[in-house]
C-alpha cells in the first residue's frame, strides 16, 4: 500500500477451525483450537492462514487447560 511516507507493508496471520469435524465441541474448546492455530501461524511466519488440526484439537481437550481472556491458562 502506498502512503505519503512511502510504501506500507501489511501482513496478517489467521487461525481457523472447521466445526463440522468436531460437532461435540463447545465454544470454549473451539476458541482454544482457533487460538492455537493462530499462534502456530505466527510461529510459521508472516502472511499465514492455519486451520486447526488434530494437534490443536488434542490441546483443546487437555484436562488441565482452561481458556480465559488472556489465552490458555493452566489450572
Amino acid at each position: 500500500m502506498e502512503t505519503s511516507s512511502g510504501p506500507l507493508r501489511i501482513t496478517i496471520s489467521l487461525g481457523g477451525v472447521a466445526i463440522a469435524n468436531w460437532p461435540d465441541d463447545n465454544a470454549n474448546r473451539l476458541l482454544q483450537m482457533i487460538d492455537a492455530a493462530l499462534y502456530r501461524a505466527k510461529e510459521e511466519g508472516r502472511n499465514r492462514a492455519v486451520m486447526a488440526g488434530a494437534a490443536e484439537h488434542e490441546e483443546a481437550h487437555h484436562p488441565t487447560l482452561e481458556f480465559s481472556s488472556t489465552g490458555p491458562a493452566k489450572k
